[in-house]
């Protein structure tokens, strides 16, 4: 799914169902010849102004589509590791620029272009899989928060792989700018998000600055993305969670309030600084759909590392 001022619901046959926010059908996107060539829907990501949609399949196909008119707009086949599911698609916050991950483990930035009635698409792998597989990615936006000087000209993304935490810049170069190993059992997947945060600051002056929470298992850690005297990036440790459940998805509702799924399809309503549990709401009778057939490459044969 991707939800923003319309509601896109990718299918098991290759479809895409768009949605209004009234419930009404908006589009039916693809077909179900098509479905049967790339697979199934992967992953769906809409851009900010709501006006193209970017979906990855199970055998790898990407697709654009004009959310405006339901026209598909540009086959995409070679941006990423061939014969490898999509596992997550994800826009920047700069124009025509998304983030892709696959099953291989590798994470690539792709250029949607089009110049003079040609489309003239650029990707590059920023993490090869080869390193240790990505399993989720998490970009920053920074939207209307500015209060960052040498966040603005930068784009950050956070990545998660089957050992550790690695938050890179890509502008204006690639760059490292933080990581931690992150242990947990192999049947739990690391998780990421961000959100933007009011901090109070030593000498009583507050801060709007990005915090990631990040986790795996039992444990979940925030970080406080600053700059320091010098003008650089710094991550400074905030506070480590430690939790009675095994952590299943993660996500901010605010910037004081997390939400938990726990492996009982549970859902945890926390606050944040002082780790009080607000609400619990059973989730059980929902039927949740998990994206594990994209992780196992099920669609290519299973063509994927023992890790993953």
């Amino acid at each position: 799914m991707a939800v923003s001022k319309l509601i896109c619901v990718g299918t098991s046959h290759g479809l895409i169902l768009v949605f209004e926010p009234s419930q009404a059908l908006k589009w039916c996107l693809g077909s179900t010849q098509q479905g049967e060539q790339h697979g199934s829907v992967s992953a769906l990501a809409i851009n900010q102004e709501c006006t193209k949609l970017l979906a990855g399949f199970a055998k790898g196909h990407l697709c654009l589509f004009d959310l405006s008119n339901g026209k598909l707009l540009q086959n995409i086949p070679d941006a990423h590791t061939p014969f490898t599911a999509v596992l997550h698609v994800k826009w920047t916050d700069s124009p025509g620029l998304a983030l892709i991950s696959d099953s291989g483990g590798s994470v690539f930035e792709m250029s949607i272009r089009r110049t003079m009635g040609m489309n003239s698409n650029e990707s590059r792998c920023i993490f090869s899989g080869s390193r240790g597989e990505v399993c989720t990615i998490e970009p920053l936006i920074m939207g209307h928060f500015l209060s960052l000087p040498p966040v603005i000209d930068t784009l950050i993304v956070a990545m998660a792989t089957i050992s550790k935490v690695i938050v890179v810049s890509l502008r204006p170069h690639l760059k490292v700018l933080f990581s931690y190993p992150l242990k947990g059992s192999s049947a739990t997947l690391p998780l990421l998000a961000w959100q933007f945060v009011i901090i109070q600051m030593p000498d009583g002056s507050k801060v709007i600055d990005p915090v990631l929470a990040f986790g795996r298992e039992f444990d979940i850690y925030f970080y406080q993305l600053t700059h320091s005297n010098q003008n650089q990036l710094t991550f400074i440790p905030l506070q480590r969670m430690k939790v009675s459940y095994t952590l299943q998805a993660l996500s901010w509702l605010n910037s004081r309030t997390l939400a938990i799924i726990d492996i009982n399809e549970t859902l945890h309503v926390i606050d944040v600084k002082s780790q009080e549990e607000l609400d619990k709401v059973d989730l059980g009778r929902l039927g949740l759909v998990y994206a594990s057939s994209h992780f196992k490459a099920i669609a290519t044969g299973g063509n994927v590392s023992r890790a993953m």
